[in-house]
């Protein structure tokens, strides 16, 4: 039988990362400080949340308190295989 990564995550404050507003949608700039925790920059939670990705290898991922938007999430998931994601 067949076995599956499963993978719930509750990515607190991940609207952090992105523009606001009703244009389209874009990660905030990488030296920014995200409005909930001004110890890290954009870049940095970033890459740390694709870093935990990389290293557990889900083959589902939950999001809980993920981005408002679905245009956001499909950003944070560029880069990866997409043929292998639905968002």
């Amino acid at each position: 039988m067949a076995k599956l990564k499963f993978l719930m995550w509750n990515v607190e404050w991940m609207n952090d990362l992105f523009t606001t507003g009703t244009g389209p949608a874009g990660f905030r700039p990488d030296g920014e400080k995200p409005l909930h925790n001004k110890d890290t920059t954009v870049k940095v939670r970033r890459d740390h949340l694709s870093g935990v990705l990389k290293e557990i290898g889900p083959d589902i991922v939950v999001v809980a308190e993920g981005p408002s938007r679905q245009e956001e999430l499909a950003l944070e998931n560029a880069g990866r295989d997409s043929d292998l994601y639905e968002i």
